[in-house]
């Protein structure tokens, strides 16, 4: 493979970032790798074990326009549609003369572009969405390894040359466009110290650099230290059931509620789900939103990893688990079903609602285009 040089300064080591400038809490660059700080991780543990620990891939906005792009691909559709016939009545059915026949065909032929615009925009939604996989991050602590896979990009690293990395970025304008990072894995040459082989994002968006710092030390006691040193963990069922997709990915989950907290409230309720009318207004105004989410949840295509990659990680029969984790109440498998079937049954009708009054308002306009009389 070759070599790659620095792609920019936010890659420096710390002694070059830190000798620029102080240390804020916002300060992007390598993170030290031994710290005090609590190990701690924000996306769900789906297994974990002396063999590997794996993180479930959770998305948000990209997520969100990912469950979206079948519905996006069939409104894109249906503007090329629209356009194609408006360019074709404007050609036909007009009879301008003079200056009056350049506009028209100026304006049929602007038409016709966004038609095809909008054609190209479908594919592209629809190869996004049907056509795109996003796989779970596997932490090997049997090999040595870290890699995960997103589309036909498999990608593994070597633990023993991975070094983290705070980056900075800006969250969504609508919401405050205030600063978050995330923890990305460097991993670098081992006879070339500033020179990185392979990145990738293992979370975010964090509150700050402590926030990575935290995130890190879970994954480095994990790789490097005894089962004792890391804190009780909740691990949740790796498979995507009906269940799984309307409490943790469907109508509740957003850019600001995590699968975790959406299930901590859920059980301090009794599993009985708290539904406001601003979501019933939501719920039916934006109702491709939540019904694609809980459909991509339940459908979304999982990549196959490299079978070498994951040969030891399925632990032998009878083999012991040293890791705590949090043991599940009696009763939680049955209030996971209430919980899902009150949000199917609510969130349901009110995506019927919204659909039958989109419906209603697309009629005439296809009633215009395509009626008779």
């Amino acid at each position: 493979m070759k070599k790659k040089k620095l792609a920019n300064a936010e890659l420096n080591s710390p002694t070059q970032t830190t000798a620029a400038a102080p240390i804020t809490p916002f300060t992007p660059g390598e993170l030290p790798r031994l710290s005090d700080a609590e190990p701690v991780t924000i996306r769900s543990v789906v297994k974990l074990d002396q063999r590997s620990m794996v993180w479930a891939y959770e998305g948000s906005i990209a997520t969100d326009v990912e469950s979206m792009g079948p519905f996006l691909a069939v409104l894109m559709t249906a503007t090329a549609i629209g356009s194609a016939w408006l360019a074709y009545a404007a050609m036909f059915y007009l009879d301008p003369t003079g200056w009056g026949t350049v506009i028209v065909i100026t304006f049929a032929c602007l038409l016709l572009a966004l038609a095809v615009g909008a054609i190209a925009l479908a594919v592209y939604f629809v190869r996004i969405s049907l056509f795109s996989s996003y796989g779970d991050l596997h932490f090997n602590r049997k090999s040595g390894t870290v890699y995960m896979r997103e589309n036909k990009v498999a990608l593994q690293m070597d633990w023993k040359h991975v070094r983290p990395y705070a980056r900075l970025s800006f969250g969504p304008a609508q919401l405050g466009g205030g600063p978050i990072m995330s923890l990305m894995l460097i991993e670098y040459y081992p006879d070339q110290p500033n020179q990185w082989k392979s990145r990738m994002t293992v979370a975010g968006p964090l509150p700050n650099r402590e926030g990575c710092q935290q995130v890190w030390e879970m994954i480095r006691r994990y790789m490097e230290d005894s089962p004792e040193s890391l804190p009780e963990i909740e691990v949740v069922p790796g498979t995507r059931t009906w269940v799984s997709a309307l409490i943790e990915y469907g109508p509740l989950s957003g850019y600001l509620s995590t699968p975790a907290e959406i299930v901590a409230k859920l059980r301090a309720r009794n599993w009985w789900p708290s539904i406001n009318p601003l979501n019933i207004l939501y719920w039916i105004g934006c109702w491709p939103s939540p019904l694609y989410a809980t459909l991509y949840a339940r459908f979304r295509p999982r990549p196959k990893l490299p079978p070498e990659w994951t040969k030891d990680e399925a632990p032998l029969p009878g083999e012991a688990n040293p890791y705590r984790i949090v043991p599940r109440a009696p009763g939680e498998a049955a209030g996971r079903k209430k919980a899902a079937l009150v949000l199917g049954i609510t969130c349901g009708l009110c995506n019927l609602i919204g659909i039958t009054f989109y419906l209603a308002g697309l009629t005439p306009l296809w009633l215009a285009m395509f009626g008779k009389g």
